[in-house]
């Protein structure tokens, strides 16, 4: 994605085009019957990524969604930026599985 920054250097000249940054995501479901790929901003939330890929793959809008890295089988923080979680630059895709959050326990 290019962005264009409208900024103007103090010697009156306009900024240069930069680039957005931004990661290659390849998410399925638990049950591999739904595969989603994506190239999304690396500054958006792990949650809403989350949410959005559970949408677009119709599985049950009345679950909570996580994000689980394949190779590392680490789940992803909401709260992260997806390109920080994930730690990788533009070209490498990332595999994920989009996971029932399941809490254990009462409460």
């Amino acid at each position: 994605m290019i962005t264009t920054n409208s900024n103007v250097h103090p010697n009156g000249t306009a900024a240069p085009a930069t680039k957005a940054r931004s990661v290659r995501l390849r998410i399925r479901d638990v049950t591999s019957t739904h595969e989603a790929e994506l190239v999304l901003d690396a500054s958006l939330r792990v949650g809403a990524v989350a949410e959005t890929v559970a949408a677009r793959m119709q599985l049950p809008a009345d679950t909570a969604w996580a994000l689980r890295n394949d190779a590392t089988a680490a789940f992803l923080d909401d709260d992260l930026a997806i390109g920080d979680a994930v730690g990788v630059d533009d070209d490498t895709e990332v595999f994920l599985t989009a996971t029932p959050r399941a809490h254990l326990g009462a409460g």
